[in-house]
Parts: structure tokens; C-alpha cells; sequence
């Protein structure tokens, strides 16, 4: 057995067309008190934009192959130069992930998050403006994700299907349902 360091400490600078000059800090543990949990704390300020996120997450929640966590986030965007508005996003989410079989995984998710839409210019588009103020959206999610990758982090080879499902409806203001889907497909184009 080789130990090795399960802490990580990662800065970001960097610049996009979307959020200007960007920052990023983020501080991880891969084993906290020597158990296997997980935990990590991301910032993130951009020119546009500012980011904070928390996660907790038990791999073997009740000694399980389960693994059991949640997420505190809080999202600012400005928007004003290419929307017309100010966009919030403040909440959490509660999760749960199970292998269904080696390649197969599902994962469930609870999220419950009040969403603002502030300061909308008169340029602004019609469906912008309606939408003008705060709302709870309280939403259920799963996801199946079939995985034939030969690493979850730097696949070289193989392939992933992810099928995603959201439904938001059980209290909060806002109703639907959301479905995505998609792969991706990995070959060396050398040795």
C-alpha cells in the first residue's frame, strides 16, 4: 500500500468571451478523517458572474455501496450586455448514487432553489420581462449513465451514454419536465 496526498488546492485565471476575467478557487479532500468522505469548496468570480459551491459526499452512506451527499450553492450572473437582466440562484440539493451493475449507474437528486430575475433593461425581450422576479423551484431528478470508459477522469478509450430526467412540480412556482441525453465516444488518433 502507497499512500498519497487526498487534499487538493487548485487556482484558476482565465479569460472568455461570456464571463470576462475569470477566477477560480477550489480547496477538495478526497479522505476526510481518514473515512473516505469527500468534500469541496469552489469559488469562483468572474467579471460577470460569481460563483460558491459546497458539497458533502459519503461514498458508503450506511455502509452501503450508495453513495449520499448534498450541495449548497449560491449563483450570481450578470446578463445585462447580452440579455438584458441579473440572474440569481441560491439553494440545495440532496443526492443518492447506486451502481446498478458494473457499467451501469443511477443517480437521484432533490433540489430545492429560489431563482431571481433582476434588473431587466427595457431592451430586454418580452419572455424576460415576464418572467421579471423570484421563484422557488423544488424539483426531483435522476439520471442513468451507462459507462464503458477505461477512466472516469482521462478516458483515452471508450464510450458513455447519460440519460437525464428533471421534473419540477412538487411545491415551488415553477412546473416542468426536463429530459436530456448524451454520449460521448473516445479513440486514440495515435499511439
Amino acid at each position: 500500500v502507497r499512500e498519497r496526498s487526498t487534499g487538493e488546492l487548485v487556482f484558476g485565471l482565465g479569460y472568455s468571451t461570456t464571463d470576462q476575467f475569470v477566477a477560480d478557487v477550489s480547496l477538495s479532500e478526497r479522505n476526510l478523517l481518514g473515512r473516505g468522505l469527500q468534500l469541496r469548496l469552489a469559488l469562483t468570480w468572474a467579471t460577470r458572474r460569481q460563483d460558491i459551491d459546497f458539497s458533502f459526499t459519503q461514498p458508503y452512506f450506511l455502509g452501503r455501496g450508495v453513495a449520499a451527499g448534498f450541495d449548497l450553492f449560491s449563483r450570481t450572473s450578470d446578463l445585462q450586455r447580452t440579455s438584458g437582466y441579473e440572474l440569481t440562484s441560491r439553494g440545495f440539493s440532496l443526492r443518492a448514487g447506486v451502481p446498478l451493475t458494473e457499467a451501469l449507474s443511477s443517480n437521484f437528486r432533490y433540489t430545492l432553489r429560489q431563482v431571481g430575475i433582476q434588473n431587466v433593461g427595457t431592451d430586454a425581450s418580452r419572455f424576460v420581462r415576464e418572467q421579471e422576479g423570484t421563484r422557488v423551484v423544488s424539483s426531483v431528478a435522476y439520471s442513468l449513465l451507462y459507462d464503458k470508459r477505461n477512466d472516469v477522469l482521462f478516458p483515452t478509450e471508450g464510450y458513455a451514454v447519460r440519460f437525464n430526467q428533471e421534473f419540477a412540480g412538487i411545491g415551488g412556482d415553477a412546473r416542468y419536465l426536463k429530459t436530456t441525453a448524451g454520449t460521448e465516444y473516445h479513440h486514440p488518433l495515435w499511439s
